[in-house]
C-alpha cells in the first residue's frame, strides 16, 4: 500500500499536471523500469519482430539509482520492450521496492512464470499481475505469439489464480491483455468468457500498432463498424460475468474530417509531469515509444533529471500543436487519438534500445515540431 509519502506527493502531482506548471516540486507518482528489452517470443506484432533491438538487461546499480524517488512513488512498473521475467534481478528489485509501498505491477506473457516467483509476488504483495494473451483458441494464439504455447500460459495463469485462492489473498490484481488486430477481434468476446472461467479480476484490449508494413492490413482504424460491433459485444459479456472491462474509445463512425490541427493530435499526456520512465540502459525516457532522451542514470542523478531542461521543455509543449514529432501521433493506449489513422501506424517510428535509436542532440532534446 502506498505510504503517506506517496499519497501527497501524488496529490501535489495531480495539481501540478492540472497547472502545467514546468517545474515541479512534486516527484513522479510513478516509477517505470524497462527491466530489459530481451524478449524469449516474437509475437506478430511486436516491435521486437520488426527492429533491431540491442539486447540489454537492467542492472543493480542503475536500478539503485531512483532510490531517492521509492517512498513517494505510488506506482512502479516492471515491464518495457522486453519480457520481465528473463532478466535474473528482477525478484531483487521487486523485494526492494515492496517494503517502500508502491503499487508494483507487472507485465509477462507467463512462459516463464515459476511457482518460486509466483510465491515470492503473492508474499510481496504485488498489486497488479498482467497476462498478455492474444487470443481465445491455441490456434490463433500461437500464430501471433511464436515461440509461445497456449497452453503452457493458460496453466501458468492458472497456478497463479490457485495459489492466491490458496492463501485467501485479494492480491495481486489480475488482468489478461488482448492485443486487437483484424486477425483476432473477433475472438476478443470469448476471450472476455475465457478471461472470467479463469478467474480474472479484468479483461483488456488493447489497439494493434503496425510497427511493420505486412502489419497495415491488420489495423483496426480499417475495420471501425467490425470493431465497435465487437467492443459492445464484449461489454455485454464482462457485464454478464461481472468482470471490469478496459477497451479502447469506439470509432467515430459519423465520417467527420478533423479540420483543427490540434484536434488530429493524442489526447492531454500527462507522463512528462507522473513517470519517470527508466530504459534497461539507463537512460531516461519520456516513456517506452520515445526516442527522446532526458537523461542518464549512469553520469546523472534522477533528481536533477526530474526537473531538467528538456523535461521542462517537454511539459511546456507536449499538449499543444508544438509537440514533438515522437509524441505528435502518439499510440499510446491512454493517449492516443483512435481517429487518426496515422497513429495506429508506425512504420517509420525510432524505437528506444534499437541499433538505429540516435541519441537527440545535447543541446536540442526536442526535435522541434509535429511531423
Amino acid at each position: 500500500m502506498p505510504s503517506q509519502a506517496a499519497v501527497d506527493n501524488k496529490a501535489l502531482n495531480d495539481l501540478e499536471l492540472a497547472q502545467e506548471r514546468t517545474v515541479l516540486e512534486s516527484r513522479p507518482q510513478r516509477l517505470v523500469f524497462e527491466t530489459t528489452n530481451r524478449c524469449n517470443l516474437r509475437c506478430a506484432m511486436c516491435g521486437q519482430s520488426h527492429r533491431d533491438f540491442v539486447g540489454r538487461d537492467l542492472q543493480p546499480d542503475i536500478f539503485r539509482k531512483t532510490e531517492p524517488f521509492w517512498d513517494t512513488a505510488h506506482d512502479a512498473s516492471l515491464f518495457g520492450w522486453g519480457e520481465p521475467l528473463m532478466n535474473k534481478h528482477l525478484g531483487e528489485y521487486f523485494d526492494l521496492l515492496a517494503p517502500r509501498g508502491p503499487r508494483i505491477f507487472v507485465l509477462t506473457n507467463a512462459m516463464l512464470l515459476k511457482e518460486a516467483m509466483i510465491e515470492r509476488f503473492l508474499a510481496g504483495g504485488l498489486a497488479f499481475l498482467n497476462f498478455s494473451v492474444d487470443g481465445a483458441k491455441a490456434e490463433t494464439y500461437n500464430r501471433i505469439r511464436k515461440g509461445a504455447n497456449f497452453d503452457t500460459v493458460i496453466a501458468n495463469i492458472r497456478k497463479v489464480v490457485e495459489r492466491k485462492r490458496a492463501l485467501g489473498v485479494t492480491h495481486p490484481h489480475m488482468r489478461m491483455v488482448f492485443v486487437g488486430m483484424r486477425s483476432n477481434v473477433e475472438e476478443f468476446p470469448d476471450f472476455v468468457d475465457m478471461a472470467a472461467e479463469l478467474g480474472m479480476d479484468e479483461a483488456k484490449m488493447v489497439h494493434m500498432i503496425a510497427y511493420g508494413r505486412e502489419m497495415v492490413d491488420e489495423i483496426l482504424f480499417d475495420h471501425k463498424e467490425l470493431t465497435n460491433a465487437v467492443l459492445d459485444e464484449a461489454l455485454r459479456r464482462a457485464q454478464t460475468h461481472g468482470i471490469r472491462l478496459t477497451i479502447p474509445d469506439r470509432f467515430d463512425l459519423s465520417g467527420k474530417t478533423l479540420l483543427e490541427p490540434a484536434a488530429a493530435l493524442h489526447k492531454k499526456c500527462p507522463r512528462p509531469w507522473e513517470e519517470v520512465f527508466v530504459q534497461s540502459d539507463g537512460k531516461v525516457r519520456l516513456c517506452m515509444l520515445s526516442k527522446d532522451i532526458m537523461g542518464d542514470l549512469a553520469v546523472e542523478g534522477v533528481e536533477d533529471i526530474w526537473n531538467n531542461e528538456r523535461f521542462q521543455a517537454v511539459r511546456a509543449t507536449i499538449n499543444t500543436p508544438r509537440a514533438m514529432s515522437t509524441c505528435a501521433k502518439c499510440p499510446q493506449y491512454k493517449e492516443m487519438n483512435v481517429n487518426d489513422r496515422a497513429a495506429f501506424i508506425q512504420v517509420e517510428t525510432t524505437l528506444p534500445g534499437t541499433r538505429d535509436a540516435v541519441p537527440p542532440q545535447p543541446e536540442a532534446g526536442l526535435d522541434g515540431g509535429a511531423a
